[in-house]
């Protein structure tokens, strides 16, 4: 088994389909509204929220 670990500022370089597969009823996690936080400004530079999403991929 080979692990992968990427870290990445922007949620948009997450598969939704696969973010939200994890994130399950949670709308609080969901990609959509993690995206909207991140396209509106409020998150990232100057607002003290900072977005790195962590993204592990398993390969044989």
């Amino acid at each position: 088994m080979h692990l992968t670990l990427q870290i990445t500022d922007s949620i948009t370089d997450v598969n939704s389909v696969d973010w939200d597969a994890l994130a399950g009823d949670m709308p609080l996690l969901s990609h959509a509204f993690l995206a909207a936080l991140e396209t509106s400004g409020s998150v990232g530079d100057g607002t003290g929220w900072q977005p790195n999403h962590l993204v592990l991929m398993i390969s044989s």
